[in-house]
């Protein structure tokens, strides 16, 4: 199975496309042994660092000699930076030279691409699967998925898609890390927070919610605050603190869900990791950093799982202190917004989304393969999923990698 992602990532656009993205990636190469194809813009080397260690192909779309002023109509075409047909001929002349002719799905997620980028690269594509956040603009795919609660209805994409596209729209269909559909429970800390401002923090809201932390020195407030190696100002915030005895910084961390689960507030802007805070029942403090932001963390403060503050105010880390304090002071408060949260989103939106895969396929016809694994048995509960949405038997195939002599898993693989 190919699998071809189309994003881009950037400090000035943060990594938000490509981690939810990678998600699928993981999933879909660890359970049905899908390749997996990276294409896109990666100007500051965002994605390419994070999947060096990885099984995923890195196809990198090259900066244009003269970025184009193109406007195909969408409020971000701007971001493309050339046509889109152009853009859509790169990528496929990319894949060609992996010898890539044929794409089970191919995935795009970036605001700036619309239909005339789908039709063109449909001939090669036997499924695509737009991810959205705005539904600004036309898609020719087979499916779009936006995340976002104000979009959870879908009325908003009725004149956006063509007949036939299925929507999967709402929280239940993020996607998030597995480690965010744990039940694991850990004990939460009174007045800890945790902070986190995505991938990039191109405007190092970090290092203002720190200045925040100094003033709360005196009130036995801490506080775990995540951040990625790519940060801009690393070497300053990490010297900021080892002079705060209150906050530990944790630097590329993969158990994130962990330090969220510890923490009575969450601290950060909005973006994909609203989700993650959702997911584990952590209220948060939160504003917006892009003005495609603002009406889906609008739509979150109306049902009680996330407080707005303007961004002016996040800004002044004074202000920013006062608001978390004030929030601290309100345990029932914070319980009532924590449960709210857990409400909108349990994080296995992926395993949805692969059951809503596994529909296409059973709507074309087109072959599935299931990799499965005596070590994590991915392959028996794709196997579950598939037979739970039909797909026939004879439309799998499996393949096993691993400890052949592991007898019991080969029996239960072969009684499935």
């Amino acid at each position: 199975m190919n699998v071809v992602f189309r994003l881009d990532a950037s400090r000035r656009i943060g990594i938000g496309h490509y981690a939810r993205c990678r998600v699928l990636a993981d999933a879909l190469s660890e359970s049905m042994d899908a390749k997996c194809y990276f294409v896109g813009r990666d100007p500051d080397g965002l994605v390419a660092f994070r999947l060096r260690e990885s099984d995923h192909r890195f196809l990198v779309v090259p900066e244009p000699a003269e970025p184009s002023s193109h406007d195909a109509g969408y409020p971000h075409s701007h971001w493309l930076l050339r046509p889109e047909t152009e853009d859509a001929g790169i990528a496929l002349e990319l894949l060609e030279r992996e010898g890539v002719r044929q794409a089970d799905w191919v995935v795009v997620d970036h605001y700036g691409i619309g239909a005339r980028w789908h039709s063109a690269v449909r001939p090669v594509a036997r499924h695509i699967l737009a991810i959205d956040d705005l539904a600004d603009r036309p898609l020719v795919a087979d499916m779009v998925l936006d995340q976002n609660l104000r979009f959870a209805a879908g009325n908003d994409y009725a004149t956006r898609v063509v007949p036939g596209t299925r929507l999967l729209a709402g929280p239940r269909f993020a996607l998030l890390r597995p480690e965010f559909a744990s039940k694991e429970k850990v004990q939460r800390k009174q007045r800890h927070l945790f902070a986190a401002f995505g991938g990039a923090d191109a405007e190092n809201w970090t290092g203002r919610f720190l200045e925040a932390m100094h003033l709360m020195a005196p009130l036995d407030i801490t506080a775990d605050i995540a951040i990625t190696s790519a940060h801009s100002e690393l070497d300053a915030l990490q010297e900021t603190c080892a002079s705060l005895a209150a906050a530990t910084l944790h630097i590329d961390h993969h158990r994130v869900s962990r330090l969220m689960q510890g923490a009575v507030l969450g601290i950060g802007a909005g973006g994909s990791m609203t989700w993650e805070r959702c997911a584990s029942g952590l209220p948060s403090l939160t504003w917006a950093v892009a003005e495609n932001q603002v009406a889906s963390l609008a739509a979150l403060e109306r049902v009680h799982a996330v407080r707005l503050l303007e961004a002016a105010d996040a800004a002044s880390p004074r202000r920013l202190a006062t608001a978390i304090i004030e929030m601290l002071e309100q345990p029932q408060t914070l319980h009532a917004m924590g449960q709210s949260c857990r409400s909108l989103c349990d994080g296995k939106g992926v395993e949805r989304v692969l059951r809503a895969c596994a529909q296409a396929h059973l709507r074309t016809g087109a072959p599935l393969m299931v990799h499965t694994h005596a070590r994590n048995r991915t392959g028996l509960e794709v196997q579950r999923v598939l037979a739970e949405e039909g797909v026939a038997p004879d439309h799998v195939q499996l393949a096993h990698s691993g400890d052949s002599t592991d007898a019991e898993h080969l029996s239960a693989l072969a009684d499935a």
